[in-house]
């Protein structure tokens, strides 16, 4: 996907430094890989939100989550929207970071009963309202479930069946 403009013309991947938006599809002991479905990109001082053009990885290792953790699959869990931010772009799938407070879980779902979890009241503790399942996490301080879920789902790739 190129986005032209009348005083720009660039190729939408991510690039260093760039914030992304992304979901948890596997999580190990020391790497995690998610599907990145936004952009988020500075430019001219004003922050653009981009969909990406194609299906798009990142690679999340234990050493880049900002809390101290035995195995990624610790603080992090298959579902997750997690935004983060591009630390290696010159290898695909980029590898992204998580440290800083705006980076981290940004939308989360119990992994005992499927509750979608409300905000937290505390920054590394995910509660579940249902079954009050407790989960240590690396919490963003822009923790919205309705909001991250709903920015995922517009721009998500969406792969078709040759029947549809």
């Amino acid at each position: 996907m190129i986005v032209e403009g009348t005083e720009y013309r660039e190729l939408i991947v991510p690039r260093l430094g760039d914030l992304v938006l992304g979901q948890v599809i596997s999580v190990g002991d020391k790497i995690g890989t998610m599907v990145l479905s936004a952009l988020f990109r500075r430019r001219n001082g004003k922050m653009s939100i981009f969909s990406l053009p194609r299906v798009s990885h990142a690679y999340i290792f234990r050493g880049d989550v900002g809390i101290p953790c035995v195995s990624l699959s610790e603080v992090l869990k298959i579902g997750d929207l997690v935004l983060g931010r591009v630390k290696i772009d010159w290898f695909r799938p980029v590898f992204v970071s998580l440290e800083g407070d705006e980076l981290g879980v940004v939308s989360a779902r119990c992994s005992n009963c499927g509750m979608v979890i409300p905000t937290p009241r505390e920054r590394e503790k995910l509660i579940c309202p249902a079954c009050k399942a407790i989960r240590r996490t690396k919490i963003s301080y822009l923790y919205d479930s309705m909001l991250w879920k709903e920015l995922h789902v517009l721009n998500r790739i969406r792969i078709y069946l040759p029947v549809q």
